[in-house]
């Protein structure tokens, strides 16, 4: 406002003014309207006795003229949540635009890293590249929850299992710490004590392919057409899969149908490791792979080394199942459901369920277990037509084998190197504590542990005891020990360190 007006409202606001009348010898066309109601009787209401004032922010007639702004409820219980979370307070601060006390540099490096969050259904949200358009963001004490129930329901996964399966789904600061703590405080892992470690500290590893084969079975529920039963074979060189439906329970048989095909088709493992469960250790499966020059490896049953490399793979090829059979289910559903209630036509997916299983990318040896089986030259270019047509010469034979060996080589590589960040983590966080390795001499006196009888309701449960006599230690090999009573006679099988 200029000073002239200024000085125009200062004067007509200094005096009361009760009406307005017309100047005569002046042109004024509204007075007319503007005293067509004078000296008429005055009403509630009818704006008589409304008041004039210089304040703009007057307002005259309206009953409610304080307004009250408050965070919203929602608001409140996301900055609650992650209150413990400095750089997703900035971010949420940012967002709402409540960080009016910070300086302009910090709220410039704030509003830049809100550039990737939006708040939606009370719930932060991350964006970022990949193949979901969102992730929820969870704090570090949520973080390790819901890596325990990963650890816990993927069969005592490690480090890199469970934050795979955490990234598909949430955002967190610190996720790799928040792993560990998870892992270091399960209770399971804890009582394991040193049968667990000893099978974390000596991973197995074989250098060239069907070196070494594991196999188990999976019960399942019975599905289309009758089956219910599945066996699994493992090469731990590529970690390839094979899988084979049953109507039956596992028996030699069965065994002997696996096996018998993948010697066919591939090639004869060198070795072939189980437990001793009847369907493995017999008579006819010892002399089924005998005569194609395998050797059978039977380990104690229950041993962590074997089932931590097939019960993990059990828990994917339920969850690829799921996904399969009930698209419609989404992440959770596919994670919470078990084996107990698999669709009817579980059957129907379980060959592209395997197909899957083969052609992901394994995050410890850098290449899908297809293309180290094959030699599926990887990162190079197509053939060309010309060339195609050509006989194939005995050098570019050679150069190809060179390269598929080249890159087994560094499949092995990187299993070593994982295998080794895994020790270092033990020997950081377990041989610090109480939970040291325990091995057995020659010599000494131990009892044997039923482990059969956890797994079973009979009345033999009740009625023998679930440890053993005392037995005496005859040698030691890595995880397993042979045995023979107090009189001498030897026991057959191996037995591991419980």
């Amino acid at each position: 406002m200029s000073a002239t007006h200024a000085r125009w409202r200062d004067g007509v606001l200094a005096h009361n003014i009760v009406d307005v009348r017309h100047v005569p010898g002046v042109l004024n066309i509204a007075d007319g309207i503007s005293r067509q109601y004078e000296g008429t009787p005055k009403g509630h209401g009818d704006g008589s006795k409304w008041t004039v004032s210089p304040d703009l922010d007057e307002v005259t007639g309206i009953t409610h003229n304080l307004f009250h702004i408050e965070i919203s409820p929602e608001i409140t219980n996301l900055c609650n949540r992650f209150a413990e979370e400095p750089f997703y307070l900035e971010v949420i601060d940012a967002i709402l635009e409540l960080d009016q006390g910070t300086s302009i540099r910090e709220q410039k490096q704030a509003r830049h890293k809100a550039t990737q969050y939006f708040i939606d259904e009370g719930k932060l949200w991350f964006v970022g590249g990949g193949p979901r358009a969102r992730w929820e963001c969870i704090a570090c004490s949520e973080a390790v929850e819901e890596a325990r129930k990963e650890h816990e329901g993927g069969g005592h996964w490690h480090c890199n299992g469970i934050k795979i399966a955490l990234l598909d789904q949430y955002h967190s600061i610190k996720l790799d710490e928040s792993i560990v703590k998870a892992i270091t405080d399960c209770p399971k892992c804890k009582n394991f004590g040193a049968t667990h470690l000893h099978s974390l500290l000596n991973p197995i590893m074989r250098r060239h392919l069907f070196e070494l084969i594991i196999g188990d079975y999976l019960c399942m529920p019975k599905g289309k057409g009758g089956y219910h039963t599945v066996g699994l074979y493992l090469d731990t060189c590529s970690c390839h899969l094979w899988g084979y439906k049953f109507k039956t329970h596992g028996s030699s048989a069965t065994t002997k149908k696996s096996l018998g095909d993948i010697f066919y088709t591939h090639a004869p493992a060198k070795t072939f490791m189980a437990d001793r469960g009847g369907h493995f250790a017999s008579n006819e499966v010892a002399e089924f792979c005998e005569k194609w020059g395998t050797k059978v490896h039977t380990v104690a049953a229950y041993s962590p080394w074997v089932n931590g490399l097939v019960e993990g793979t059990n828990k994917l090829l339920l969850y690829v199942l799921a996904w399969l059979c009930a698209p419609e289910l989404g992440e959770d559903g596919w994670q919470a459901m078990k084996k107990e209630n698999l669709p009817y036509n579980w059957p129907d997916h379980f060959e592209c369920a395997i197909s899957i299983l083969n052609w992901w990318i394994l995050p410890s040896l850098k290449f899908t277990p297809k293309e180290l089986l094959l030699g599926m030259a990887v990162n190079t270019a197509w053939t060309l037509l010309a060339d195609s047509t050509s006989i194939l010469k005995a050098e570019e034979m050679e150069t190809h084998l060179a390269y598929a060996a080249q890159q087994r080589l560094d499949s092995h590589s990187e299993a070593v190197r994982h295998a080794e960040q895994r020790k270092e983590t033990f020997d950081r966080k377990v041989k610090a504590s109480r939970a040291v390795g325990v091995v057995f001499e020659q010599g000494q006196s131990v009892q044997v542990h039923r482990s059969d009888l956890t797994t079973t309701v009979s009345t033999e449960r009740k009625l023998t005891p679930m440890w053993s006599v005392p037995h005496r230690v005859v040698s030691w090999n890595y995880n397993s020990y042979k045995l023979e009573t107090l009189e001498g006679t030897p026991m057959d099988g191996d037995f591991s360190a419980q």
